[in-house]
């Protein structure tokens, strides 16, 4: 049983609370009993659930508390909406033990955004269609309730809810209804929303192989050049997940990819993309705290690996006994190895983790990928989205022949029925 102290275990050693929560609040009194402190408090839950469920939180935390800000002075209901998801956030940081079937405040927040969602639907289908910039605002809110239910949601539930939201983002983005959404260019925007939205649903896609709620454009201009995603303060949304930016748009392209050949993707276009993944390195940022670093670096190296085995077994239909497949397999054991188990990196490496599970066939090797992920709490409770993907690891390795990847698929569908 994981106790509830343990979701905090790690806080002090990544980015510190109490910096994060001063870079949110700034001058802001915290006295709770007063009527228009409300500010604060939003603020303050938002900087615990950054520090406690983001990969790079600092990175982060000016640009939401100027969200927040904007947010909170835009109308009573979206300060009511604030104020419920504030009081979600207190009650899932304080326990592990949260569970958001028992708690009315999640209940109530969420259905108060899908009524909000199933307006913005209907005006985006009317005449007169409003602008982007006046649907935008209404994607600040989902856009954290997504984040949320990955950490306290079951897959299908977060899949359901971003199906919702799905019509509401494309009309957010900027390009043209009849053109694809530019992946570079929505990156290299401020917009928190459309990075993170996107991002989700590249990475979902990975994961399931499902497709994309939206198929992506991943070509760079010269306003938006590939050089500008290698840079530490690179725009995107790696300050998330962990994933580096720029292999988010490989995998928009695979998955395009795996939708229209399967396994059978040409072999070019394999090798290209292989000496694609092959010439990314990890951008960290500094830190005092080399725990820290050497973390973000581990996270960051398991996604490329994870891309590889991808690329190998998802695009090129390898089983997992094919020497490409051990190589990579061999290589993402040893530097998960090199990460003593804690919360911080392992919750960053639960779904990279899901994909090296599919290349795994000893199971000393398999016993191990599946402690780590039960050592994070959002994993060993009935009901969320890391305790699916563990059941389903569960699912692909009950399979007595060599794994292939469309095993991974029948035990999404046969585990958390997506």
């Amino acid at each position: 049983m994981i106790e509830a102290s343990q979701l905090n275990d790690d806080v002090d050693e990544s980015e510190g609370l109490e910096e994060i929560q001063a870079a949110a609040i700034g001058f802001l009194s915290l006295d709770r009993t007063t009527e228009s402190n409300g500010l604060p408090f939003i603020l303050q839950a938002y900087a615990t659930w950054l520090s406690h469920f983001t990969f790079e939180p600092l990175r982060i935390i000016n640009l939401a508390r100027n969200d927040t800000l904007r947010s909170y002075v835009s109308g009573e209901e979206c300060r009511q909406i604030m104020n419920m998801m504030a009081e979600n956030v207190h009650e899932v940081t304080r326990s592990a033990a949260y569970n958001p079937v028992q708690s009315s405040s999640f209940s109530t927040t969420q259905a108060m955004l899908q009524r909000r969602l199933i307006e913005a639907r209907t005006r985006i289908g009317t005449p007169g269609k409003p602008s982007h910039d006046s649907i935008r605002p209404l994607l600040t809110s989902p856009s954290k309730w997504i984040s949320l239910m990955s950490k306290v949601g079951s897959l299908s539930s977060l899949l359901d809810f971003m199906q919702l939201v799905a019509p509401v983002f494309r009309r957010a983005c900027p390009d043209p209804l009849e053109r694809l959404v530019n992946l570079p260019a929505l990156f290299a925007t401020l917009d928190v929303t459309l990075q993170y939205y996107s991002t989700a649903d590249v990475l979902l896609s990975v994961l399931t192989g499902r497709p994309m709620f939206f198929r992506y454009d991943v070509y760079f201009t010269p306003t938006v050049p590939e050089s500008c995603f290698f840079l530490v303060d690179a725009p995107g949304a790696r300050w998330a997940y962990g994933v580096p930016d720029r292999l988010v748009m490989t995998f928009a392209q695979m998955n395009a990819l795996f939708e229209d050949f399967g396994p059978h993707v040409p072999t070019q276009v394999v090798d290209e993309l292989e000496q694609e993944i092959n010439s990314m390195k990890p951008i960290i940022a500094p830190s005092t705290e080399p725990i820290v670093v050497v973390g973000r670096m581990v996270v960051q190296e398991c996604w490329f690996l994870a891309a590889l085995i991808y690329l190998y077994m998802g695009l090129s239909g390898d089983n997992s006994t094919d020497i490409r497949v051990a190589n990579v397999r061999t290589r993402f054991m040893k530097l998960l190895a090199s990460v003593r188990p804690r919360r911080n990196p392992d919750s960053f490496l639960v779904l990279p983790m899901t994909i090296l599970g599919v290349a795994v066939n000893d199971w000393d090797e398999r016993d191990m990928i599946r402690r780590r992920m039960l050592g994070v709490s959002e994993c060993t409770r009935p009901g969320r989205m890391g305790n699916d993907l563990v059941r389903i690891l569960d699912n692909v390795w009950s399979k007595r022949h060599p794994i292939v990847w469309s095993d991974l698929r029948q035990a999404y569908w046969e585990v958390a029925g997506v």
